[in-house]
């Protein structure tokens, strides 16, 4: 019993000393040093990172996924997309943006992929879809901006039209505009007393909207 009890101990001692607060700030410290080694050096294929955006700490994921979203390795795209999962909201936001970073690095046949799960599979179920949304604007194609309008902006009741003006935005500032995303616009503006900065920022960025609005 007595040797029992002692090997219990023994057991013990590692698990308490990782709940200690000293202990867990040294752990967060070490592992966020290892992902801005790794975002600095850009390897992400000896397996430290992958790992860490499965860590048990949350700050630990965020920055995980964020580091990825400045290396912007498409390989990694799979995981990313997995992070618009997680429990926590700041680490889906992170993960949101790392795709949104990541994507535009895509052929045409893989942008075009990429952007249909996220539309019709993941702004469903993340925390995070009006970024998301936006995110799509940095890489998405003349297809996705008009699955875009008819998946969420034709709509009733309207539903991220933050993240939808943002999005018509990014898409305009890559040249990438449709006559569906100028009537969406428009209707946001014609419907409020208030015109909201992202849709004065998308208009200024959309040459379309001034020969949409000169026809009328």
């Amino acid at each position: 019993m007595r040797i029992l009890l002692a090997f219990l101990a023994l057991i013990a001692i590692p698990v308490l000393a990782q709940d200690d607060p000293a202990t867990l700030r040294r752990l967060r410290a070490e592992k966020i040093e290892a992902i801005l080694r790794s975002q600095d050096l850009r390897s992400v294929h000896d397996g430290r990172l992958i790992s860490l955006l499965s860590d048990a700490d949350p700050l630990v994921r965020r920055r995980a996924y964020l580091a990825y979203g400045s290396i912007q390795d498409s390989t990694a795209l799979p995981l990313l997309v997995r992070g618009l999962s997680d429990p926590d909201i700041a680490v889906e936001e992170a993960a949101a943006f790392a795709i949104g970073q990541t994507g535009a690095g895509l052929s045409l046949p893989r942008r075009t992929d990429l952007e249909h799960d996220l539309l019709w599979n993941r702004v469903q179920t993340t925390q995070v879809p009006d970024q998301l949304i936006e995110e799509l604007g940095k890489f998405g194609t003349t297809s996705g901006l008009q699955d875009l309008i008819i998946r969420i902006g034709n709509v009733y009741p309207c539903r991220h039209e933050e993240g939808m003006t943002m999005a018509i935005a990014r898409f305009a500032i890559r040249g990438i505009t449709d006559a569906g995303a100028v009537q969406y616009l428009l209707a946001g503006i014609r419907t409020t007393d208030r015109v909201p900065w992202q849709a004065v920022y998308a208009i200024q960025r959309d040459d379309r909207l001034f020969d949409f609005k000169a026809q009328q």
